[in-house]
């Protein structure tokens, strides 16, 4: 079972937090993956013309029990 919320301030900056929960979850034994549940997010995004196009920076943080958290950078372009 997963969920989240998002929020997204002038469209300019958005927050995410989530949780992604499996029987054993809590427990490093009985777990079935390297996760630990909590997920969370945050985006920066610039526009670039008029037309809609924008740029933005996503970071993502993944909790996990054996390689000390998952950290995820991106850029996009949305032209």
């Amino acid at each position: 079972i997963m969920g989240g919320l998002e929020y997204a301030f002038k469209d300019m900056i958005m927050i995410r937090g989530g949780y992604a929960w499996e029987k054993g979850i809590t427990n490093g034994d009985d777990r079935s993956n390297a996760d630990k549940g909590f997920t969370g997010g945050v985006t920066v995004q610039l526009p670039l013309n008029k037309k809609g196009s924008t740029i933005g920076v996503d970071y993502g943080l993944r909790l996990t029990e054996s390689f000390d958290n998952t950290h995820s950078i991106g850029i996009r372009l949305n032209l």
